[in-house]
């Protein structure tokens, strides 16, 4: 079940989504990376919000090795919401 935010919580990731560039690349792999670096001690998340293809960095294969090793080096919980259309 959904919980309910807390609005300084909804403000603080308002605030870095306004700060996101979509320049157009996707880096999946580097995402994983930096998620990893900055989760803290406790259960840690993201939301991935993308068409779910990965236009710099590691894709196919490689991505997959990237995201396995990821996983396993930090317990990054990744859920993903689904955009754009299929071509």
């Amino acid at each position: 079940p959904a919980l309910p935010i807390e609005s300084a919580v909804y403000f603080a990731v308002a605030e870095c989504l306004a700060a996101v560039d979509a320049g157009g690349g996707s880096d999946l792999g580097a995402l994983l990376a930096e998620a990893g670096r900055v989760a803290g001690p406790g259960p840690a998340a993201i939301v991935l919000i993308s068409d779910g293809r990965a236009t710099v960095g590691a894709s196919g294969p490689a991505l997959t090795r990237a995201v396995d090793d990821q996983a396993r080096a930090t317990p990054v919980a990744v859920h993903t919401v689904a955009v754009g259309d299929h071509r």
